[in-house]
């Protein structure tokens, strides 16, 4: 399957693993992932750059 350029709130979450919640609660809104990964709003979904995310857990 192709990987796509996004990732989805819960795809994040499985990567890093936590639970969606976790994710939401206590990494998403740190300043360490806000300066590193820009979330997008499409469609009423919020979507972050699979790269970013990437480049995220590496600096962890």
């Amino acid at each position: 399957m192709e990987e796509t350029f996004f990732m989805t709130r819960q795809q994040v979450a499985q990567k890093i693993p936590c639970s969606k919640n976790f994710f939401d609660q206590q990494i998403r809104y740190t300043q360490n992932f806000k300066d590193i990964v820009r979330e997008k709003h499409v469609g009423g979904k919020i979507l972050f750059p699979r790269k970013q995310v990437e480049e995220y857990l590496e600096q962890l």
